[in-house]
């Protein structure tokens, strides 16, 4: 279901992008049943904020390895 949301979504990015489309995932999955965490993270030098969608360890709206480059801070 995540991978079909993803493929129907607009091209192209903006500053605060992340937030939009995390929200919009869980929305479309939530009353699918679908139990996905918001994830809130930062990195510093120089300092980033970004948030993504996730299922246990699979990262929904973003690479893995992009992820991985910051530190979660809240999960919701």
């Amino acid at each position: 279901m995540a991978a079909a949301f993803s493929a129907s979504r607009p091209l192209g990015t903006a500053r605060n992008a992340c937030l939009r489309e995390t929200l919009a995932l869980l929305l479309f999955l939530g009353p699918r049943g679908a139990a996905v965490d918001w994830v809130f993270a930062v990195k510093g030098a120089p300092f980033a904020a970004h948030c993504w969608a996730q299922l246990g360890d699979q990262v929904l709206n973003d690479s893995a390895d992009h992820a991985r480059g910051y530190t979660p801070i809240m999960v919701v």
